[in-house]
């Protein structure tokens, strides 16, 4: 995962980089991963770290529905 043109990460770098915060478990599993297969399988990880943080961020049931 390299960065793209003018030093912008790339989507599976800015995937990786959200695991790494959220979820190390599966960070360390993607760097496992078969390159090819990587940058896909960091966005479903970070996908599932966003909505699994929903229950944390909201009190109430209609603002975690928006969220999603």
């Amino acid at each position: 995962m390299s960065e793209a043109s003018g030093g912008i990460p790339s989507v599976g770098q800015i995937c990786l980089d959200t695991l790494r915060d959220t979820d190390r478990d599966r960070y360390l599993a993607c760097l496992l991963s078969p390159a090819d297969k990587r940058e896909d399988l960091a966005a479903l990880y970070a996908f599932n770290a966003e909505l699994a943080r929903i229950r944390d961020l909201v009190h109430e049931p209609l603002p975690g529905e928006v969220r999603m």
